[in-house]
């Protein structure tokens, strides 16, 4: 697990998590496990379009009042070497 915390999202609308991510092997970015606050969220059952490439994946819909972000996964679906890169979180102020 990689978690992010002490951001303040509060009075934000319209949040959406961004991130990039790769592999070393075929693989699927659903196998990296995201957690919004301690919810875990659902993340695109798509394949890793090319070994060692990075692509997006934007996660929108997130919930304001939350200050912490997990990436997690474990050692038995984790076998194709995942890196995440380029995290990013916007929203609108209201």
């Amino acid at each position: 697990e990689m978690k992010i915390e002490g951001f303040d999202t509060t009075g934000y609308t319209d949040l959406k998590l961004s991130y990039k991510i790769t592999a070393n092997a075929d693989g699927n970015q659903s196998v990296i496990g995201v957690s919004w606050g301690g919810t875990k969220l659902t993340v695109p059952d798509v394949a890793i379009a090319t070994t060692n490439t990075y692509q997006t994946v934007e996660l929108t819909g997130l919930a304001a009042g939350v200050n912490s972000v997990s990436f997690i996964s474990s050692a038995s679906t984790n076998t194709a070497g995942y890196r995440i890169d380029n995290i990013k979180l916007v929203g609108t102020k209201d």
